[in-house]
């Protein structure tokens, strides 16, 4: 029984997906385009505990309609050395299988400082609007002592002038691994700004949670976005 544990969580997250998917659906109307392709995310962010960067990367293979690749890499440290999670590296790549509009399943692998590069098996729910952006996607190890993951993106970019957006950002994650049965990474980190064009500014904070003794630490600081076509 638990070796299903990990695929009946990612069973349960995909069917939420799709009761979501409806919702939006009768509101929005969704392409192939915007949930296929999406200009690469750039952050670069500093707070009162350190600074740090993220890239997030979709796209679909030219020579196919199913396949694409998804890459998500972040890095952290802080200004001082402590011992104590100082630095951090997350990298994660896929080749990616839409099943239906706005759906895929993915293989690839998953980086992290705490249990380096293993294979990873993920599915994945993207939708993309004039004002809205939302990533779901649970993943499980493909390994011994696997950690099951989900990760949550929710992006809201309002338009208040001609020139202007408001910008709001959650972006969660939440890992445990089922064997050991032990806490292994949460994180949440928070934009609020303003978007002219490709550049977006403004406040941001972030919340870290690591280990089996759900260590806590908290930041406050500032983003900049750019977005690259």
């Amino acid at each position: 029984m638990n070796t299903l544990k990990p695929f009946l969580c990612l069973l349960f997250i995909l069917s939420a997906s799709f009761y979501a998917q409806n919702k939006l659906i009768a509101q929005n109307e969704i392409t192939e385009t915007e949930t296929k392709e999406l200009p690469v995310f750039l952050d670069f962010y500093a707070s009162s505990r350190g600074f740090g960067a993220q890239a997030i990367y979709k796209r679909a293979l030219a020579s196919s309609n199913r396949l694409g690749v998804f890459s998500m890499n972040m890095f952290h440290a802080t200004w001082k050395n402590t011992g104590n999670y100082d630095r951090e590296a997350l990298s994660q790549t896929y080749l990616t299988f839409d099943i239906v509009k706005g759906f895929s399943a993915n293989i690839g692998y998953h980086f992290s400082s705490i249990d380096r590069m293993r294979p990873s098996f993920s599915l994945m729910y993207a939708y993309r609007s004039t004002d809205w952006f939302i990533m779901l996607m649970p993943r499980v190890d493909i390994s011994e002592n696997p950690n099951v993951e989900g990760l949550a993106l929710l992006q809201y970019t309002p338009q208040f002038t001609k020139n202007w957006r408001f910008y709001i950002r959650a972006e969660l994650l939440a890992s445990r691994n089922f064997a050991l049965k032990e806490h292994t990474r949460t994180f949440g980190m928070f934009f609020l700004g303003l978007r002219r064009g490709d550049f977006t500014f403004g406040p941001f904070a972030n919340w870290d949670m690591y280990g089996k003794y759900k260590e806590e630490y908290f930041g406050a600081g500032g983003f900049l976005q750019i977005l690259l076509h």
